[in-house]
């Protein structure tokens, strides 16, 4: 591994591979304190054929955060968060699986951060 021995450490960053059986998860939280909002996340994984598997993953937030213009007495911090990925490994040989992925992100921001 790269950086196991720098001073200030190492980041390592895993995903979950798509898995032999299927399985799934769901959650959904709201927050009522200084960030008021939602949260829902969702995955499945599986087989899709003998030699595919996939793994699908969502996850929706929807935060209003107390910042409030004293003047014009309009909130102004508030995010929007949708985040999709769609993870695909293929069996070609025995010794040989390529995994392919896709995720999308779309950030929708008001406010200064």
């Amino acid at each position: 591994m790269i950086g196991k021995n720098t001073s200030l450490g190492a980041i390592n960053i895993t995903l979950n591979r798509p898995a032999e059986e299927f399985e799934g998860s769901t959650s959904a939280q709201y927050n009522i304190e200084a960030s008021e909002g939602f949260e829902v996340e969702g995955m499945v994984s599986g087989l899709i054929s003998d030699k595919v598997r996939d793994r699908a993953v969502g996850d929706y937030r929807d935060v209003d955060v107390w910042v409030r213009n004293s003047v014009t007495g309009e909130d102004i911090k508030k995010a929007e968060d949708v985040t999709a990925r769609i993870m695909l490994d293929v069996d070609i040989t025995e010794n040989v699986t390529p995994g392919f992925m896709y995720q999308r992100s779309d950030f929708d921001r008001k406010g200064k951060a």
